[in-house]
C-alpha cells in the first residue's frame, strides 16, 4: 500500500466519523430544544394564566394584576 492510499483510507474514515458526529450534534441540539420547550410549557402552565392573560403578559408584563404579588411570595419563600 502506498502512502497516498493509506492517507486516502484515513481521510475516508475521518470523513465518515465527521458525518456521524454531525448527525449526533444535530440530534443533541434537537433534544435540547425539545427540553427547553418542555420547561417553558411547564413554567407557563404553573402561572395559571388564561391565553389572553399570557398574551398580555408577553406584550406588557407590568399590566398583569397580581404578578408582583406572586414574585414577592416567591422571593419570601427563597429567604
Amino acid at each position: 500500500m502506498t502512502k497516498l492510499e493509506k492517507i486516502d483510507r484515513e481521510l475516508e474514515k475521518a470523513r465518515s466519523r465527521l458525518l456521524e458526529w454531525q448527525t449526533k450534534v444535530k440530534e443533541l441540539e434537537a433534544k435540547r430544544i425539545e427540553e427547553e420547550n418542555t420547561q417553558i410549557v411547564g413554567i407557563v402552565r404553573s402561572l395559571n394564566m388564561s391565553p389572553e392573560e399570557l398574551a398580555t403578559f408577553l406584550k406588557r408584563p407590568d399590566k398583569i394584576s397580581g404578578l408582583s404579588k406572586i414574585k414577592r411570595e416567591e422571593s419570601d419563600h427563597e429567604k
